[in-house]
């Protein structure tokens, strides 16, 4: 795991300054080793978090044995072991263990079909001096970042994070509709667009060739995701969980109680008999997102080396501004604050691994909105008896007021969205994008469940996870894995039937029942939905965090700010988890 940049200066020259700047401001991403290149006007360079091969042989940037390839990489390939035999068989030879070789000779062998072949996570830079050509690639879902953009003097620069394309001089201007989107959606990483007009993100599942010559650059989708059986559920996950196992250091687990980390670390248990198994996790006692009766149940029936925190509200407004400047961009609550904590207590007792559940709630309908959205599908196609049965079996609002929403006309939900969740937008902002952001919102025309699960996969909900994900770990160098990210277990999952994801008002049904006999009873029924959460209701009731935001709400510059009425935010007596987006955008602004 590393982290990756390069400037392409475009006929000037690349200052060494430049170059040490660049790899500075991401050395939280690989601090084990790091290299730069540079020759006529092109650098790249690298900052490596050591998994695979820990030697110096696996120094980046790698290249290839003529100098025709150097490539800075940013990921784990999984499947690289076969990849390497089929190679050697066609005439390569390695110096290495390393999977980043395997990535620069599936290159130098197959050109850009060749991620094609590659199960797992990756952002990479491949210069090919032969084409005058940078090759960049982003995993099918978009688990490790690129961004990208150019200066006002024509330079391109491309980084893991946005702080290393400004300091290889692109702008800091704001883009207003991505804020409009996150004020007012909390739609936030859903498009190539970030918070910064001249920044970009490489979308998942994409490739770009930048032509160092000038001439430009081209950007392809080569991966579609399409419904495609794979196996039975349960060993889909037995062989996911067991390629993200391999490491030449050691490998633990996040651990929330809940249905989906659970079911990672009972098939590390079963993998691995009698490897210690050390487990993370943020438990709050007396809460009501506690889950530490749930975790401490899997830790000790596996037998696990259990890890657990207890954040409060104090500390996070301790690291509020650490927070910000390690998302780089607003996030659409404090509640992924549990997960950049339980990383700090995971590197602090020396982790470089782990393994995380990101994904399953999303191909399996693990929200209750999934519930609601399958009332909707069962109403649309007439049937009728199902969705009496259905609806009798909810026991929670969030579904109805999903079911509500989408029946309502587009202009009912921008009254109710204006009257009931922002009437504090500004009118103007408002009028200038609501209508249009409507129109583009990624689930418009989504009728089915497995539609609105796609959609929530590719630009909802698993985008903004992921960015959250990777700067939390990479912010104390922790490499985490996704289990439910391989892609053969999506493409499976969403070829499965609506039925076999909500049914009798419960979700992840199949995966459900595919995991009886692997996890403890009272993890498998639960139908609480919790997952790394904070108390957020709890902590915004406190003084402490209401004069916090009171403070940030009544400065000049919060006044200042186009996007909100402040009149009207300021008059209100207090204020709950849902005035976080305007807070957070707050605080991000104050950082540009």
């Amino acid at each position: 795991m590393c982290g990756i940049a390069g400037i392409v200066a475009n006929g000037g020259l690349v200052e060494f300054g430049d170059v040490a700047c660049l790899s500075s401001c991401i050395k939280h991403r690989g601090p084990d080793d790091n290299g730069a290149w540079t020759e006529a006007g092109v650098t790249i360079c690298s900052r490596r978090l050591a998994i695979i091969d820990l030697s110096e042989n696996g120094h980046q940037p790698m290249w290839n044995e003529d100098h025709t390839l150097a490539i800075v990489y940013n990921g784990e390939v999984y499947n690289h072991g076969a990849i390497r035999l089929e190679l050697i068989r066609a005439g390569h030879t390695f110096r290495s263990t390393t999977d980043t070789e395997v990535v620069l000779h599936a290159y130098e062998e197959w050109g850009s079909k060749c991620v094609e072949r590659f199960n797992g996570m990756w952002a990479f830079a491949i210069y090919d001096t032969r084409e005058g050509l940078l090759f960049l690639s982003r995993d099918r879902f978009g688990i490790k970042p690129l961004y990208y953009g150019t200066t006002p003097q024509g330079r391109f620069v491309f980084c893991s994070e946005l702080r290393g394309l400004f300091v290889g001089g692109v702008s800091k201007g704001e883009d207003e509709r991505t804020m409009f989107d996150y004020l007012y959606y909390t739609l936030v990483d859903h498009s190539e667009n970030t918070f910064y007009r001249d920044v970009r993100r490489l979308p998942p599942g994409h490739n770009m060739h930048y032509f160092v010559s000038g001439a430009g650059y081209t950007i392809r989708k080569w991966y579609h995701l399409e419904p495609k059986k794979h196996g039975d559920i349960a060993d889909l996950l037995k062989d996911a969980v067991s390629l993200r196992m391999v490491a030449d250091v050691p490998v633990g687990s996040c651990l929330s109680g809940g249905l989906d980390s659970s079911s990672i670390v009972c098939m590390m248990r079963i993998l691995n008999p009698r490897q210690t198994i050390r487990t993370f996790s943020a438990v709050f006692p007396g809460s009501s997102v506690d889950e530490l009766p749930y975790a401490a149940r899997v830790a000790h029936d596996v037998e696990a080396a259990a890890n657990y925190m207890t954040p409060d509200v104090d500390d996070l407004l301790r690291d509020a501004d650490d927070l910000m400047k390690t998302q780089e961009e607003p996030f659409g609550s404090t509640s992924m604050y549990a997960q950049y904590r339980v990383m700090k207590l995971a590197a602090s007792l020396g982790m470089k691994v782990l393994l995380d559940g990101q994904g399953n709630d999303e191909v399996f309908a693990g929200y209750h909105s999934a519930i609601g959205f399958n009332l909707y599908e069962l109403l649309l196609t007439g049937k009728i008896a199902s969705f009496l049965r259905e609806l009798n079996m909810v026991r929670h609002k969030v579904p109805l007021y999903v079911l509500a929403h989408s029946l309502m006309p587009a202009w009912m939900r921008r009254i109710a969205r204006m009257s009931y969740y922002c009437p504090w937008i500004n009118r103007e902002f408002y009028e200038a994008y609501a209508q249009k952001a409507e129109r583009e919102h990624p689930m418009n025309g989504c009728r089915t469940l497995n539609e609105f699960l796609t959609a929530s996969v590719l630009y909802t909900s698993i985008p903004q996870l992921l960015r959250y994900e990777d700067r939390n770990s990479m912010r104390w160098s922790i490499e985490t894995r996704l289990p439910f990210l391989d892609y053969r277990f999506v493409e499976h999952a969403m070829s499965l039937p609506a039925e076999d994801k909500v049914a009798m008002g419960t979700t992840k049904y199949a995966f459900r029942k595919a995991m009886r006999g692997i996890l403890p009873d009272v993890i498998s029924y639960r139908r609480d939905k919790i997952g790394f959460a904070t108390p957020e209701s709890e902590w915004f009731a406190t003084d402490r965090m209401q004069r916090w935001m009171r403070d940030i709400v009544d400065s000049s510059e919060f006044a200042s700010r186009p996007w909100w009425n402040a009149k009207a935010i300021r008059s209100m007596k207090s204020f709950g988890p849902d005035m976080w987006r305007p807070i957070c955008a707050e605080l991000w602004r104050r950082r540009v």
